[in-house]
């Protein structure tokens, strides 16, 4: 079954994290968290670690990211967005609204597909 009706990126099914994209085609990547301590993020294409993508910041603030990458011919490609395998036990703390939050902060993800 498809979820995204609009198109060929896919979340895959029964997972949070993880997007299925066409093989043999260019993307770019673009990602924002808001984080309350330090730390770095990753893309992850097919299990492994674009090490070239990796961002991150010391304290807290903003996670912003912007990569191209492309996939290999044949079968589509998994991707997410991690914590890289090297990162310090306990990985980041997303902000939520607390406080004199009354909404929760957003966290963006976007796959573009450019060719």
């Amino acid at each position: 079954p498809i979820i995204n009706s609009y198109g060929s990126i896919q979340r895959v099914i029964g997972s949070n994290t993880d997007f299925l994209l066409p093989a043999n085609s260019v993307f770019e990547i673009t990602f924002q968290v808001t984080v309350q301590n330090t730390g770095e993020l990753v893309i992850v294409l097919n299990g492994i670690e674009q090490l070239n993508t990796i961002v991150g910041k010391s304290g807290n603030g903003t996670i912003i990211g912007i990569s191209i990458i492309s996939t290999p011919s044949g079968s589509p490609s998994t991707l997410s967005i991690n914590n890289p395998s090297t990162a310090v036990p306990g990985g980041l703390k997303i902000d939520a609204a607390t406080g004199d939050l009354t909404k929760p902060l957003s966290c963006h993800l976007i796959i573009k597909q450019l060719m």
